[in-house]
Order: C-alpha cells, then structure tokens, then sequence
C-alpha cells in the first residue's frame, strides 16, 4: 500500500500554510486599494449629479443626496455618503477642515467615512485618515490622509 505519512501530510499542510500567510495580507492590500478606488469614483458620480442638479436650478444645492437622479449609493463598505451643504444660513460647524483648521470645501461636503466608519471633522485627527473626501471643491478626491 502506498500513501502519505502522517508527517508528509503534516508538513504539506504547513507547506501551505505558510504560503497562504504571505499572500493573504497582499490579498487584502488590494482590497482595500479597490474599496477606496471605488468610493473616488461613487463621489466623482455623486459630485457630478450635484454639478447638474446646481445647473437645472439657479445654482440651488440639493438638500439631500435621496434628490439626484442617481440611484441610492452606499460606500464601499455599506454605509452612505456624507453630505453637507454650504447654503445660505447653514452652520459650517461639522464642516470638514483641514490641518490648517481652514474649510477644505466652499459650497460642500461629500465623503465616506472609510473602512473604520469613524470620522472627525478635522483631518488632522487619527479617526479621518482612512475617510475618503472631497476637497477643493472638487479638485481633489481621495483618501483624506493624503491630502
């Protein structure tokens, strides 16, 4: 009869194992690199339909995301986009800040509260860094701690 040992199956088992705990984490690098690119594109959509909506009524910002002719659309990782709008008569008290502690938008917010689903108004603290943002006013989007 012939057959593996039970130190030659051992031994593969580890084999494998090993193998499987050095591609896992580059396995879960790209993951989260698509779930942030997806999210840039979900706010690149999202700040269009806001573009239009402003043109089709006298630069008006819609009141809320459930207005765009876009169907709903949550982050990456299940929850929705955060939006604030700068309107005449809004408090910018939660608006977004940047190091500086300057508003890093003038007419809105709109971002995703990252993989951890935590976020502070400034970017400069720890619970903001994997949150993916607008900023500029749209000149830039992405993850807020590379900006």
């Amino acid at each position: 009869m012939t057959g593996f040992s039970s130190l030659e199956l051992m031994l593969a088992v580890a084999a494998i194992g090993i193998l499987a705990a050095f591609a896992l984490p580059k396995n879960s690098d790209s993951v989260d690199r698509a779930s942030v690119d997806k999210a840039v594109g979900d706010i690149d959509t999202l700040d269009l339909a806001i573009r239009e909506y402003r043109r089709r009524n006298n630069d008006a910002l819609p009141p809320d995301l459930g207005v765009l002719p876009v169907p709903s659309i949550l982050d990456p990782w299940g929850r929705p986009y955060q939006y604030l709008p700068f309107d005449a008569g809004i408090n910018h008290e939660h608006a977004r800040q940047d190091q500086n502690q300057s508003l890093i938008n003038s007419d809105y917010d709109l971002y995703s509260k990252g993989k951890d689903g935590v976020s502070a108004s400034s970017l400069e603290l720890p619970a903001s860094h994997d949150d993916v943002i607008r900023a500029g006013n749209g000149r830039y989007v992405g993850p807020a701690g590379n900006y």
